[in-house]
């Protein structure tokens, strides 16, 4: 089996275990979207929160998922297509409340895990999550996006898991070098 959608994430091909499956997730091993998972109803049944926001609502959803589930399942064909409009919101996810939205989802989840005294287990996997949301979901002015999660500023440059491009991107954005940064963003 492999991973159909999206194609930046590494194939997964063995069977994990509901901790580790859950520890992929949060660190984005495996991707958050929940239109390649195949799920019981019964994770479903035992309770799930579902956010407000309508921008990176799939984090905690799968993560509450995973914590519910015994096993996880996922096609290897598209059955599903996505279109992008270029006025979406994820399209152009640049201003204050696109911020808002991806930060309140990113707390729902941080609550969650919180509640059930996952928080230190899954330390670093939470920290990755935090660095990837906010290089990847939350293109801000300098400012803004220096006080999301300030506490991973340095975490990015170290964290081996991000590209060479990835990191020199962010240390652009850091150093407020906008004509340079936009040659290494994602987007």
């Amino acid at each position: 089996m492999r991973r159909v959608y999206p194609d930046h994430i590494e194939p997964y091909e063995n069977k994990l275990g509901a901790e580790d499956l859950l520890g992929a997730l949060i660190y984005g091993d495996i991707h958050h979207q929940l239109v390649d998972k195949l799920i019981s109803r019964k994770a479903y049944e035992k309770g799930v929160i579902f956010p407000q926001a309508n921008l990176c609502e799939d984090i905690p959803i799968t993560i509450q998922l995973a914590y519910n589930s015994s096993s996880w399942g996922y096609l290897d064909e598209t059955l599903y297509n996505y279109r992008f409009s270029p006025q979406s919101i994820t399209a152009a996810p640049s201003s204050k409340a696109t911020s808002a939205q991806v930060q309140s989802n990113i707390a729902l989840t941080l609550s969650f895990l919180e509640s059930k005294g996952l928080s230190r287990k899954y330390r670093k996997n939470i920290r990755h999550m935090k660095c990837w949301t906010r290089f990847t979901a939350l293109p801000l002015p300098r400012k803004e996006y220096m006080a999301v999660y300030p506490e991973v500023n340095l975490a990015i440059l170290l964290d081996s898991r991000f590209t060479v491009k990835e990191r020199l991107g962010h240390l652009t954005k850091m150093l407020g070098i906008h004509g340079i940064s936009k040659l290494f963003s994602k987007r």
